[in-house]
């Protein structure tokens, strides 16, 4: 004879069994109704139904779809950990990736509204397009550095740095004007004591194949351009590095999360999100190097070494957190001011930029 615990066990698995097995049946609720589960058990030789009502958790709010703008340049390491993370979606936030050949033309998406975030955007080219009454607000900095100077490898006989009157009349490209490649190179030359609008020539060229081919036809003699194509084009014998983004402007901020007016006011919680998220991925990037370089030579076509020697030598550097530089900021806004690349004064619009980036971080939890 079965005892009577083990035959009350039997009936409260069995119903139970009947009862879940019903409700997998039923069509999905939209709602998070209550549900309620029939028990059966034997007390004393006598069974008893007890009726459990329970409430399931309300399902997550739908997810919102935003529009990002990004590039392929190595300054966007920490936004392709985001995207092949899934950070965003742990944010609530459906990503819909566009690809941009440089922060100019992402801004300019921005300002037709095609594009909500800009992740990563050019410090520098935001404050110019914020300087020229695009409402935009930079929030977050990802990435120290990143630039990178070579001249050609013929021009080492002739051209001698410790001698900057070698370099007038040569001729440099950069991506586009007020791109950070050309900021960088207009420092570059303004330390070595000469005039950048009178003493060489400026040419935009784009990065990649393009300044590779300019200059081994001798078009342009020095390209400001971005990891990994310094590299590469010295270890293909090409050019030479000849300048660091990094030692010309030490922690300086070379690209960062910028965002419109509008969809700050109107967004604010996924504005938020997306500043999270990044922080998620410096944090990854700082905890496993190796799988993080893994991600960024993906999306080039590299071997993570080439990943991990531009880190290593400090050519691109992570930064201690996502706070941008108020100071590089306010020199840039001196540059702007002298170079004449912005209608307004910085003291006009700079101040409303840091307070923005200030308060969101600060909700972030940053």
């Amino acid at each position: 004879m079965l005892n009577k615990h083990k035959v009350g066990l039997f009936f409260v698995v069995a119903v139970m069994i009947v009862t879940l097995v019903g409700c997998q049946q039923q069509p999905a609720a939209t709602t998070a109704a209550p549900q309620v589960v029939e028990v059966t058990r034997i007390v004393e030789g006598e069974p008893q139904t007890i009726v459990i009502t329970t409430t399931p958790p309300a399902p997550p709010p739908p997810m919102v779809k935003i529009n990002v703008g990004t590039q392929r340049g190595m300054y966007s390491a920490l936004a392709f950990v985001v995207k092949e993370k899934g950070y965003l979606q742990e944010q609530g936030i459906d990503a819909d990736w566009n690809w941009f050949s440089g922060s100019p033309q992402l801004l300019e998406a921005m300002k037709g509204g095609s594009v909500d975030v800009g992740l990563p955007c050019g410090s520098a080219p935001g404050q110019v397009a914020a300087g020229n009454g695009l409402p935009v607000y930079i929030i977050a900095n990802i990435v120290w550095g990143n630039e990178v100077i070579v001249m050609r490898k013929d021009l080492e006989a002739t051209v001698d740095l410790k001698n900057p009157e070698t370099l007038k009349g040569l001729t440099i490209a950069t991506i586009s004007k007020s791109s950070m490649q050309d900021y960088v190179a207009r420092l570059w030359i303004e330390g070595m004591g000469l005039d950048p609008e009178k003493d060489v020539e400026f040419r935009e060229v784009g990065a990649g194949a393009a300044q590779r081919s300019a200059l081994l036809s001798g078009d342009i003699d020095i390209a400001s351009t971005f990891e990994p194509h310094g590299t590469t084009l010295q270890n293909e014998g090409i050019a030479v590095i000849v300048g660091l983004g990094e030692e010309i402007a030490p922690h300086h901020d070379n690209t960062g999360l910028v965002v419109t007016k509008d969809f700050l006011a109107n967004h604010r919680e996924q504005v938020i999100g997306v500043t999270k998220a990044l922080e998620k991925a410096r944090q990854f990037a700082v905890d496993n190097p190796d799988e993080f370089y893994a991600i960024v030579a993906k999306y080039f076509e590299v071997d993570p070494s080439v990943v991990k020697s531009s880190f290593d030598n400090r050519y691109i550097v992570l930064p201690d957190n996502l706070q941008p530089n108020e100071e590089w900021y306010l020199k840039v806004g001196d540059w702007l001011d002298k170079w004449g690349y912005t209608k307004a004064k910085t003291a006009d619009y700079l101040p409303e930029y840091i307070s923005k980036w200030k308060e969101v971080q600060k909700e972030a939890g940053l």
